[in-house]
């Protein structure tokens, strides 16, 4: 059961343990796109628990030790909330405190892009040409 995207998630480069994280509902977050701060928070602001998510897959799936879950993203936490898209060639990166950064670049498309039901903006024009 996934929706994950050929290449698309990120894992690692280390696991933690409980124990060394503490409270997983109290982890300052920031976001940055180019060095740029885009997001300042703290995981006590996801919309639903880990608990609660746990109760509901058992529900509907069976859950086996080894599984990784992804909770998606904090509520106000991505550009898609202000209109404010990444550009091919990006850096992203994420810090949650205690867990480490996690840093990825936005690839440059290596094909044309497939028409949109959006407008197509500025930095996208050279690809849909």
């Amino acid at each position: 059961m996934t929706k994950d995207m050929a290449n698309g998630n990120q894992l690692g480069p280390y696991l933690v343990t409980s124990d060394e994280v503490g409270d997983p509902y109290g982890l300052g977050v920031t976001v940055l796109v180019d060095g740029h701060i885009k997001y300042q928070g703290s995981t006590s602001e996801i919309s639903h628990k880990a608990e609660d998510l746990f109760a509901w897959l058992g529900f509907t799936t069976r859950l086996k030790p080894g599984s990784v879950m992804g909770f998606g993203t904090i509520p106000d936490c991505t550009g898609c909330d202000h209109d404010d898209f990444i550009d091919p060639g990006a850096e992203i990166q994420i810090t949650f405190e205690r867990l480490g950064t996690l840093r990825c670049r936005f690839g440059e498309p290596q094909a044309r892009l497939l028409p949109s039901r959006w407008p197509v903006r500025g930095p996208l024009q050279k690809y849909h040409l």
